[in-house]
């Protein structure tokens, strides 16, 4: 089934659908709690959502927020992703995807000359190869020493969204008391997965992955960073963003 795509704001968002939402992530997340899920939903700018074309239920979503900084003088426009979740029976639907790419051109081409960069936090593997999806260039990564701008870039925005949870030398966020956690299942690691780089790589940078910590990374929003096989596997129409 093909699930409806949705971008709104954040203050649009009812109870009901807030509700849906946290439960969605009880179900993949171990020590979730709703006065902390509500906090971090209140800090953000925007939502998208994956609703069921049936009865409009909230089947995957992903919350966003604009930082900008300025770094060696230069202008800088991230969008970090905060929690992002899919039902597991539609996993591999592309909604969320397509929405997903058409928000941060669309945040590109109104950013008046700046670079824009993502900001991802990955507790998982599976969150860390969405940037290998989406784009040629993303830092760190096994193939690459990550070039100094974009580690001065990792550092200030690690530093200043997680301050003390954030270490520096590692890259890695890690909270301090009770923290959600992936749940068993969800993102697994064993033997046969190590043979994937990126997955190798993603665990021996944040080792602390099953307890919660929460590897730092970013890439550059650009058509030339993009990979051209995601304009024709979602069948975008992605010039008028750029």
């Amino acid at each position: 089934m093909a699930l409806n795509g949705e971008i709104v704001s954040i203050d649009r968002l009812t109870k009901p659908d807030k509700k849906r939402m946290y439960s969605l992530m009880d179900a993949h997340f171990d020590g979730m709690e709703w006065h902390r899920f509500k906090k971090d939903l209140s800090e953000k700018d925007t939502a998208l959502l994956m609703r069921n074309p049936d009865n409009n239920q909230i089947e995957g979503f992903s919350t966003a927020m604009i930082i900008d900084v300025v770094l060696d003088g230069t202008e800088i426009r991230t969008v970090f992703s905060g929690d992002t979740i899919i039902n597991q029976k539609y996993w591999g639907e592309k909604t969320l995807g397509i929405l997903w790419l058409q928000y941060v051109f669309d945040v590109r081409k109104k950013s008046e000359g700046k670079r824009v960069f993502w900001f991802l936090i990955s507790m998982g593997y599976k969150t860390y190869r969405l940037m290998r999806l989406f784009f040629k260039n993303y830092w760190p990564r096994y193939n690459a020493s990550t070039p100094d701008f974009e580690k001065k870039l990792i550092n200030h925005l690690g530093q200043l969204k997680f301050s003390a949870n954030f270490d520096p030398t590692r890259g890695v966020i890690s909270f301090q008391g009770t923290r959600e956690k992936l749940r068993c299942g969800v993102a697994e690691v064993d033997s046969s997965k190590l043979s994937d780089k990126d997955i190798a790589f993603f665990v021996n940078r944040n080792p602390g992955w099953n307890k919660g910590d929460e590897l730092v990374c970013v890439a550059e929003i650009s058509k030339e960073n993009l990979r051209p096989r995601i304009a024709r596997t979602f069948s975008l129409e992605l010039k008028s963003t750029f």
